[in-house]
């Protein structure tokens, strides 16, 4: 077969190119680090390399999710924790006034004590993060979620959403409470009923706190205020008669007579309906009246600053002492609830932590499972390469120096 001088150039030509080409890729490969530089070198795994690098993109976006959930629970968890200390002092302050030995100004500098702790309780509840938003407004983070009216009652004036961020494909975690479930959603009383007594009784009865012995009963009857008034029986003893607002007549039972067949009363003894039970003690009068009702939602604020109320009734006689006894009874009973409540949201802010270690960790595992596998597939295996970088150098060396030794052939040198 005749070969041409052309054709040994061409072909001389073409193999110092694809020489240096292969070269070239193997350079780049050992200044990259890669095996795999573009889909054509690897087809299979170019495809697999690129599915893994998504899925570790979104991964560490989860855990900087979780990083940033962390951080605002933790706040949370913080801030809980102070709002308990600031309750339990009130507390303290409360029982060491409610035992009554206690002058007017010594009462007043508790009283002013209290108002200071519902100050700072009310900053807390009212936090910013670093990032300027309000940490219990709900999904409103730019509102200042309580504040207080003219007329002194305290507003709340975020919402009732909780944000939340992912932290996995199927996993979310809450970064906030709003301030009505930590503040304000707190039943008043002993959780199912409240008690009071008639601005107007001239007596010195105590009514109970109550709790409820009878559940079913109690969740049967129909919601509703009960009276209890003081009579004189047909005995000419002092006694008591209950009245529902929607039953009617509870004690004594129909058909007897609600004032001559009234059961005496006695100090210290239960008084029970409708799986309800309060104690009443002291010495009340005939016509004192007291009431239990439904217990209502009230916020933690409204509540210590009734108990500051409470602080500063008068002493001034049995009826009075009467009074303020019970308004510190009532203030400390919806005070407990309140702390329960916290006590609660404290909790899941405790599991929401956990559930975000959880998920870090696992998050972590699998990215770290996957850039092994990204690594097999993507990385270069070094000493393989500088080995081929060699015998390639070589081949390059040997087509050029052939190369050059072929320009030289020509037939017309040995004519």
């Amino acid at each position: 077969m005749r070969i041409s001088t052309p054709g040994f150039y061409q072909a001389g030509l073409r193999a110092i190119l694809d020489q240096q080409s292969g070269l070239a890729k193997t350079q780049l490969q050992l200044a990259t680090q890669k095996r795999v530089l573009t889909p054509s070198d690897d087809p299979v795994a170019s495809t697999s390399i690129t599915a893994l690098k998504k899925d570790i993109a979104v991964i560490e976006r989860y855990n900087q999710n979780g990083q940033k959930a962390k951080g605002y629970n933790e706040q949370s968890d913080g801030l809980l924790s102070s709002a308990t200390t600031v309750l339990q002092r009130i507390r303290e302050l409360a029982i060491r006034v409610g035992n009554g030995t206690y002058t007017n100004a010594e009462r007043e500098a508790i009283a002013l004590e209290t108002e200071q702790r519902l100050s700072e309780l009310l900053g807390i509840a009212n936090t910013q993060n670093a990032e300027g938003e309000y940490l219990y407004s709900g999904f409103k983070t730019d509102v200042l979620p309580f504040t207080q009216d003219a007329a002194g009652n305290y507003i709340y004036n975020g919402d009732n959403g909780q944000r939340q961020l992912d932290l996995s494909t199927n996993v979310a975690v809450g970064i906030n409470d709003s301030g009505f479930a930590v503040f304000q959603n707190i039943k008043n009383g002993n959780g199912s009923f409240t008690t009071a007594a008639n601005a107007a009784n001239a007596g010195s009865g105590v009514l109970s706190p109550g709790s409820v012995i009878n559940a079913p009963v109690f969740n049967a009857a129909t919601p509703q205020t009960y009276t209890i008034t003081m009579v004189t029986n047909a005995a000419g003893e002092l006694a008591y008669n209950v009245f529902g607002s929607v039953d009617g007549q509870i004690i004594p039972a129909l058909p007897a007579n609600p004032v001559l067949n009234a059961p005496t009363y006695v100090e210290n003894g239960a008084i029970s309906f409708n799986g309800a039970q309060v104690v009443l003690t002291g010495a009340p009068l005939a016509g004192d009246s007291f009431t239990v009702q439904p217990s209502t939602s009230q916020d933690i604020f409204t509540t210590i600053q009734r108990m500051v109320t409470a602080m500063r009734l008068p002493q001034d006689n049995d009826a009075d002492r009467a009074q303020f006894r019970m308004g510190i009874d009532q203030a400390l009973e919806s005070l407990d609830r309140g702390m329960e409540n916290i006590d609660n949201i404290s909790a899941q802010v405790g599991a929401r932590l956990n559930t975000i270690e959880t998920e870090i960790a696992a998050n972590s595992g699998f990215s770290l499972s996957a850039q092994t596998t990204l690594s097999a597939l993507e990385d270069l295996d070094v000493a393989e390469a500088i080995t081929r970088f060699n015998q390639q150098q070589v081949a390059l060396e040997a087509a050029q120096q052939s190369f050059a030794r072929i320009q030289n052939l020509s037939l017309f040198r040995f004519l």
